[in-house]
């Protein structure tokens, strides 16, 4: 639980202050946002740049994003690898 210690959150409060300043910069640009899915999107680069220390190329955050969102959506499904589950849509992602 290292994450939630202040020691680490003081030590990675300046990287995510500057990577939440510069997405809102970014959307304050744009003539319209989707507010939850940009939102969504921020707090999973967010987690993968801050805590778990992963790169994500851009090339790759819409498929994380769309392979999180399925497990989320799926997380209490049976274990059936059939069309139609939501296992089976995890599986052959």
């Amino acid at each position: 639980m290292k994450c939630f210690s202040p020691e680490f959150l003081n030590e990675v409060f300046p990287e995510v202050s500057e990577f939440l300043t510069n997405r809102i910069k970014d959307w304050c640009r744009s003539p319209s946002i989707a507010i939850y899915p940009e939102c969504n999107s921020m707090f999973l680069e967010l987690a993968f740049t801050s805590f778990v220390s992963m790169g994500m190329p851009k090339s790759e955050r819409a498929r994380v994003q769309t392979l999180y969102h399925e497990i989320l959506k799926n997380m209490f499904t049976l274990p059936i690898n059939l069309p139609g589950f939501g296992f089976h849509k995890v599986c052959t992602n």
